[in-house]
């Protein structure tokens, strides 16, 4: 009886081997794109809720609009019967959007996302009694690859009313 193996069994085993790995490395490379997407878009969805929640914030707590452009907004905190306490600039400059609070400008999107089509859009009535601000832009991945991976954008619209006096 003679040990080893025949050269078609080593054939056969070599065939099956080569086909599990394909499989196995086609099934890892979908599951790091996948992987990839979902991070894009976690990092492009988070920046784009942030954002929005800052902006309604700073309007929802503001009691008045000192100036005002579809780029850009100053808003004024104050208590009622007071002067204007505190300030703060909104803004969108070269793809980013910017608070200003006296202490700085600070981007609050990150590197990895970049702001298109941002417009504010005032909704206050005639009299001033209604202070209402709508914002909207969209958010765009900026990770600067074109592989389907690594794109998304995800278009905000939002409005909010500014406290009473």
């Amino acid at each position: 009886m003679k040990n080893g193996f025949t050269y078609i069994e080593m054939l056969l085993y070599v065939a099956i081997l080569g086909l599990m790995l394909t499989t196995m490395v086609s099934f890892s490379l979908v599951m790091i794109g996948g992987s990839a997407k979902s991070s894009t878009s976690e990092e492009v969805s988070g920046n784009a809720r942030f954002i929005s929640e800052k902006i309604l914030y700073e309007i929802r707590n503001a009691s008045d609009v000192t100036s005002y452009s579809s780029s850009s907004i100053t808003l004024c905190t104050s208590f009622p019967g007071s002067p204007c306490t505190s300030t703060s600039v909104i803004s969108f400059t070269g793809g980013n959007v910017t608070i200003n609070k006296g202490a700085g400008t600070i981007n609050l999107n990150s590197t990895n996302t970049s702001i298109t089509n941002f417009a504010f859009t005032d909704y206050r009535s005639a009299d001033t009694k209604t202070k209402h601000i709508g914002f909207s832009f969209t958010a765009n991945a900026n990770f600067g690859s074109t592989r389907q991976e690594y794109t998304k954008a995800i278009p905000v619209e939002g409005s909010g009313e500014l406290r009473s006096n």
